[in-house]
């Protein structure tokens, strides 16, 4: 279901790409409009699928597929030539952006285990900038080649830095504080992405495709020079170079060392259960990325625009109300947090579901539902991403960052 919000996302960026194209530089109404309702669209759907994947491979696709479609409507409605290796180039972009980081995935985080967090934050930062600059210097000189591997190294740089962050996060914080530190960083990933884009896109319309990428390589480039200068090593990155191979580092942040393997919470009937109800709340909550909005255009008849601004409803909640949404549920259980979440998730599909029959105009009913909707994504999210962190030892927590279980200072699984 996720990846069908990708696949919807990366057709929206087809559209924006097309607009502003059309809009010649934001200087003409409608097409001027169709931009904006399609950015819209794309990075709202963008939005709601990284929650469950992984920003790399899913930003690759995502790409992948309105690089591949913007060509293919230049040529088919546009005028662009068409030709067999115009088709093939296209065929080996996406398959640069979206095949090496999906493949990548499963070992970036132990390299961030066995290579310390900020060394990878640092050089994979450093080496994003570079792989664009090379697209830069491939759209400059026209070779299809050199655009394809600098398309290639950035995704699998993207790639690798996620399992880095989350970890340096878990790292640094314990207890209420790391789970305020993924809060922010949710937020931080959410208006940074948008405005990125979006800026992005306006620079593309302004100076032109080349400019604007030589413009990107330089501004991540600087930003990895901030991160040299005053992005501070953790405890366990401090400790790696003492050691001569990877265990538990016990410090701040950390938590008991984890023993018997992950077999061990596959044998407790305390893991099984809640992992069992997690698994029905996912049932639930993934309707989200699919049948809510599929419901509100076919059942409901709300269009395009105005399921746009539902989602960018949801986008804005989670930016402005998540601190305080994490700050009200400190201290409790994270399976009670899954419930009330999961609860506000069936509240407003219930809702939904009932605004033909409440007599109000069903725009506001879906406005409401997807408020409702919203308060519960984001408590849910709070056990998803803080859960992992605190099941294993430091020297496993990017490696194996998606597990369930957790323990407490008693190495005792705690719900």
């Amino acid at each position: 279901m996720t990846w069908l919000a990708i696949l919807a996302a990366g057709l929206f960026e087809t559209g924006f790409a097309v607009s502003l194209k059309l809009s010649h530089g934001l200087t003409r109404l409608w097409p001027t409009v169709s931009f904006a309702m399609c950015a819209l669209m794309s990075f709202a759907l963008l939005t709601i699928a990284l929650r469950k994947l992984e920003v790399g491979a899913a930003y690759a696709v995502w790409t992948g597929i309105g690089a591949a479609g913007t060509a293919l409507v230049g040529m088919i409605f546009l005028g662009d030539a068409v030709s067999t290796l115009k088709l093939v180039s296209i065929g080996l972009v996406l398959a640069a952006i979206s095949i090496p980081p999906l493949l990548w995935s499963p070992f970036a985080g132990a390299l961030a285990d066995r290579l310390g967090r900020r060394r990878i934050l640092v050089a994979m930062s450093f080496a994003e900038a570079g792989a664009i600059g090379v697209v830069a210097l491939a759209v400059d000189l026209g070779t299809t080649g050199g655009f394809v591997a600098g398309l290639a190294l950035a995704g699998l740089a993207a790639t690798t830095v996620g399992p880095a962050l989350s970890a340096y996060v878990a790292d640094l914080a314990v207890g209420s504080e790391r789970t305020l530190g993924f809060t922010w960083l949710r937020i931080g990933g959410n208006i940074g992405f948008a405005g990125g884009v979006a800026t992005g896109g306006i620079l593309v319309g302004s100076v032109g495709f080349l400019r604007a990428t030589e413009l990107s390589a330089l501004l991540i480039a600087g930003g990895a020079a901030i991160l040299v200068l005053r992005l501070e090593a953790t405890p366990y990155d401090r400790a790696l170079p003492s050691r001569n191979s990877i265990s538990p580092v016990v410090g701040a942040g950390t938590s008991a060392p984890w023993t018997g393997g992950l077999g061990r919470p596959l044998r407790d009937p305390r893991f099984l259960l809640p992992a069992f109800g997690f698994g029905l709340a996912v049932l639930v909550t993934t309707q989200w990325n699919t049948t809510y909005a599929l419901f509100a255009g076919h059942v409901l008849g709300l269009s395009y625009a105005a399921i746009g601004v539902g989602f960018a409803l949801n986008g804005v909640l989670v930016v402005v109300g998540q601190s305080a949404t994490t700050n009200a549920v400190l201290g409790r259980s994270h399976t009670s947090i899954g419930v009330y979440g999961t609860l506000c998730y069936v509240a407003g599909f219930l809702l939904l579901g009932a605004a033909p029959f409440l007599g109000v105009p069903v725009l506001a009913v879906f406005l409401l539902a997807t408020a409702v909707v919203t308060v519960g994504e984001k408590l849910i999210t709070i056990p998803i991403s803080t859960l992992p962190s605190a099941a294993l030892p430091s020297a496993k927590r990017a490696t194996t960052r998606r597990s369930i279980c957790s323990n407490d200072a008693n190495s005792r699984p705690r719900w």
